[in-house]
């Protein structure tokens, strides 16, 4: 149960990071064509 939580307080923050890093790669590229659109 130790090596268990532990492990998941390890994983969790990674886990945590590469979604937020998705999530702001996704709003850059949408912003991006957002703007293709607009300005077209």
């Amino acid at each position: 149960m130790d090596f268990k939580f532990t492990g998941y307080n390890i994983v969790y923050p990674i886990y945590m990071y590469i979604f937020l890093m998705s999530m702001t790669i996704y709003k850059n590229s949408y912003l991006e064509a957002f703007n293709e659109v607009v300005n077209n």
